[in-house]
């Protein structure tokens, strides 16, 4: 009669819980990270995010509707917080350049 051992799944098994278990800190770490980052930010820059968060681009003239007078310090706001915010140049029918401001899209993990 043999004995045979299942330390091979045990050790799988183990390594699994674990790697989900450490995944699952990162991501609690993440959301604890971007609370404290929202929280400093003021209230015109909280505007501004959930307008970008809600994947609409925000261009002065749309920020002027939330009652954002400067959204440049908005953006730079956001920037130095940690978001990645993007600009793309465009021009309107008079050939007038205007910055359309949208947040980068993120990779998801893997």
């Amino acid at each position: 009669m043999s004995i045979q051992h299942h330390s091979h799944s045990c050790d799988y098994r183990y390594t699994q819980a674990l790697a989900k278990s450490a995944a699952n800190a990162a991501a609690t770490a993440a959301a604890e990270a971007t609370a404290k980052r929202r929280e400093k930010l003021t209230r015109q820059a909280r505007l501004v995010l959930r307008s970008l968060e809600a994947g609409r681009a925000t261009t002065r003239v749309t920020a002027m509707h939330y009652g954002v007078m400067n959204l440049t310090a908005r953006i730079s706001e956001l920037r130095n917080a940690g978001y990645d915010v993007v600009c793309t140049i465009h021009r309107d029918v008079a050939g007038n350049k205007y910055g359309e401001f949208k947040l980068a899209p993120t990779v998801a993990a893997r």
